[in-house]
Formats: C-alpha cells, structure tokens, sequence
C-alpha cells in the first residue's frame, strides 16, 4: 500500500485485512470508499465471488440474481483503532448490502459512494452505480442510521432524463459514481489546514451548485480504446439530483485514458480527484498496468467547472532545464527544446494565437523505424484555435529538417472543446508515457505517447508547433521533475521504455 501526507511524497507500508473464511470472501475485490476509518468494498467483476464458484454459497433467488458473471454484493472493512495510517484492517464478514433491489432488471450494481453521513436526525446516504436494462445507467441511493447495518434502498438518485451526449447514449451501467460541492476559488488567501478529523460532515444541502460523476460502461465511443468519464453540474432537491435541469454531460477529461476517478476532500477543504490512467499499448512483459493521475483540484470558475494540478506538484519541480521569454515560431520551421534530463518533465508556457490555426508541443517518438498510423512517429499537444479544442494529433509522418507535419492528413486525434480566447497558458506533465495537459480556462487531457529512450538531451524530441501562421509563446519554463517516492525501494515497477526502432 501506497501512504502520502501531503499529495506529494509516497512510501509503502504492508496493509493487513483480517477476515474469517464465509461466502463472501472475495479473491479480490474493489475499495471505491474511505471515510473516518471505514473502507466500503464493493464486489466487482476483478474475479470476486464468481458465479462458478461453489465455494461462494448458494446463487441468488430470481429477483435479485442479475445473471451477471460475478455475483456482486456491498461489503465493508473496519480500520482498527488508533491507527491513523490506515494500515490494519478488519472486513465485516457480511455484507451490508448483499443483494440490489428485486425485480428491477438492473445491468449492475458496484462502486459505493457515501454522500452524506449520519449524525442527530441525519441519515447516512450512499450511491450505488447501476443501470436499468433498455433505459440506460442511473443511480441508487441507500440510506441508514447505523453505518455498519440496515441500509435500505430508497430509489434512484436521478430525477428526469438526462440529454444526450451528443449523439451518443450514456451507456448502459454508470460505474464510479461521485458526487462534490463545488465553489469558486480562493485566490486571495488559501484556506488554513482544518485540525485531524475536524472537516465538516458531508451533508446534501438544496441551493448547492454539485458536479456529479460517472463513468459510463460499457465502451459506448467507438473513436477510442477507452471509457470517457461525464459529468453534470446542477442541484438537489428533496434529496434528488435534478438532471433535466442541469449542465451536462460533459467530458470530464478530454483525452483517452482516464477512467473510473474518485473524488475526496482535504483537510483544506478542497475537492481532490484523481483518476486510473489506463493503458494503450497492447502485448509486452509488463508488470504494471496504468498508473494513477496526478491529483486535480476541481471549483466553479466562470461559470463552469475548472480543473488544474494541485499546486503541491511544483514542488517535485528540479533544476531550470530551459527557459524562454518570447519565442516567435512560425508555421513551417518548430523550435526546439534542449537539455530536458530524464523521462519526467514539466512545461509551462503562454501561447499567444497570432496568425496560426493551432499551436502548441510536439512530442517526437523513436520507437518505429516506419511509423504509420497504428504506429506514429509523434503526438503534438496542439491548443486549436481554429475550432476552440484542446487535442493530441498523432502523425505518422515527419518533415525532420524543420520537425513539422501536416495538420490535415489522415490521423488519430483526441480531444475536446476548451473555451479560448486570443491567449492561454499552458501545463504540460510528462511521466514516462503518460502526458497530463492543463489549460488555464480550465481543461484538462490525458493520454498516452509512447516514444522510447530519448536518443539525446541535444535533440530531447521536443519542439513548439504551429501550423497556418505564426504563434507567440511567453514566460518558458521546463523544469526536470523529481520523484514521488521517499526511498528508491519503495517505487514499484520500473516503466518499461524500449529502444529505437524496437516498438511494441
């Protein structure tokens, strides 16, 4: 188990969970929920009590049996007391909830969410993610007055339907339900750390402006290989989230590989997501399988939501690699960046439109000898202005005399609408192959370039683009990126990064 105190710095520590053997033991299971010391599990398909399991009891009767693979059913674990690094815990040998609701053809039923918690005459509410087959994703809601028993199921969460995305449904089952408050910034004085355990209770409140969360299953854009997550910005009322009436769906991330995020909030009141960056290479030895985001603090700016890296980030920040306050670069020459150190960077620049339909990084790739478009030689994280898009285009051939290409050939790109004006500053985070992109209006992508070994920091692969014109860029700065890790032992696997012309 990974321990941070501070966003920052990680170390591993061994975590324990005592149980007794039941039905109910899990080979594994999914942790979607820690609050004050209790972890609430849900029984997910990640091979837990499977159907051909005789070991796991009896199936379900009729009425609740939703025929799935995986039988699933809401559990919870106990942190022993005094331990306030969450390291021994002890699972409740029943579920609390060991069935969903009967009769309702549900499409699945996982991933806990409390939204409230119990004290004086107020209920403990959880979300549930689900769906209704023929009708789509939905939410449930269960309420109690003891935490650790007699949740009841109280209907759905959602009031009304839901607008399209675009042409899209919203898929048949919501997974990773969340659900926060969310408010303006606070730009003159950062809120003080609250005391251990003094943060307000979690409480719907009617009037509150919530960003609710999901993310739909399955796979319903046939463009990418992965997910996307949606969101919807509205009210409560009599404990209902009104969506008719609210802003949404929106795409929470506007890359291809963020999925299934949770949501918390600090001792400093913020709300903290971080979401699974999943992976798009197939085949090769790895040991690891995606990595985590890094953390996003979410508010309400101008009108909408507003997303960007939690500033404790700029402390892992290492020497000056190279800097620049005014580059002029012109459409059909890039500017190269030097002496960037190692596979971890971050980049923070103001890009001014001028003349040029999109601007922004290119990012070159070694790993194929002939790129094509299964295969591509780089990936540019271009701001267009054009058509207001924050967007990765991955082109499959280069001019490597001036490192351009062509914006208007036939190749992948990912995106999404980002609200620009005439300029925009920019944040780039590299981690090996997982690329986080920060607007200040507020978006966010994520995705996956997989370069290889970079051949030399002289010609470290990375240059400022533009293309139709020419484009401005102030107040350069690309710094080398230290690492989370409090002691070498404690990172876990090392990223894999092959060689030239050796790709996957």
């Amino acid at each position: 188990m990974s321990c941070c105190q501070d966003l920052l710095k990680l170390g591993t520590q061994t975590s324990t969970m005592q149980t007794k053997a039941s039905p109910f033991c899990m080979q594994a299971c999914s942790l979607h929920c820690v609050l004050h010391g209790l972890a609430w599990c849900s029984a997910t398909p990640s091979n837990c009590r499977r159907r051909d399991n005789k070991d796991c009891g009896p199936l379900p009767h009729a009425a609740v049996d939703l025929g799935l693979d995986m039988i699933e059913c809401q559990m919870m674990a106990r942190c022993q007391k005094g331990d306030e690094d969450l390291i021994r815990w002890h699972k409740q040998e029943e579920p609390i909830i060991p069935h969903p609701p009967e009769n309702m053809k549900l499409t699945g039923f996982r991933d806990p969410y409390i939204i409230q918690q119990g004290h004086g005459q107020q209920k403990w509410k959880m979300l549930l993610g689900s769906g209704i087959e023929g009708q789509g994703g939905t939410l449930l809601v269960y309420e109690t007055t003891h935490l650790s028993s007699g949740w009841q199921y109280k209907g759905s969460f959602i009031k009304g339907k839901s607008k399209l995305f675009g042409k899209h449904d919203l898929g048949a089952m919501w997974e990773c339900p969340f659900l926060v408050p969310l408010k303006e910034p606070s730009n003159a004085h950062p809120a003080p750390e609250a005391p251990s355990g003094s943060v307000g209770a979690l409480q719907l409140k009617e009037g509150q402006l919530y960003m609710m969360c999901v993310s739909p299953y399955p796979h319903f854009l046939k463009d990418r290989l992965t997910n996307p997550c949606l969101y919807w910005l509205g009210h409560v009322q009599q404990e209902l989230f009104m969506i008719e009436e609210s802003d949404g769906p929106h795409l929470l991330d506007l890359g291809d590989v963020l999925y299934a995020p949770n949501c918390f909030q600090d001792a400093k009141g913020r709300n903290i997501m971080l979401g699974w960056l999943q992976e798009l290479r197939k085949g090769g030895g790895f040991d690891y399988a995606g990595c985590i985001s890094l953390p996003r603090v979410l508010t309400y700016k101008d009108g909408r939501l507003h997303q960007e890296v939690a500033p404790e980030l700029r402390d892992l920040c290492q020497e000056l690699s190279w800097s620049a306050s005014d580059l002029q670069v012109s459409g059909s020459q890039s500017v190269a960046v030097q002496h960037v150190k190692g596979p971890s960077w971050f980049a923070e620049f103001t890009v001014k439109r001028g003349d040029a339909s999109a601007s922004g990084l290119l990012l070159r790739s070694w790993l194929h000898e002939e790129p094509d478009q299964a295969h591509p030689c780089a990936a540019a994280l271009l701001v267009n202005w054009q058509d207001s898009l924050l967007e990765v285009v991955f082109p499959c051939k280069l001019d490597k005399k001036n490192m351009t290409f062509d914006a208007g050939c036939d190749m992948k790109r990912i995106g999404g609408p980002a609200h620009l004006e005439q300029q925009v500053t920019v944040q780039v985070y590299v981690d090996h192959s997982a690329v986080e992109v920060f607007l200040s209006s507020g978006e966010a992508l994520a995705t996956r370039v997989y370069r290889g070994a970079v051949i030399s920091q002289e010609d470290c692969g990375i240059y400022f683009t533009s293309h139709g014109g020419a484009t401005h860029v102030e107040d350069v700065q690309v710094h080398s990126m230290g690492s989370i890790w409090t002691k070498a032992s404690d990172q876990p696997a090392k990223a894999f990064e092959p060689a030239q012309g050796k790709g996957l």
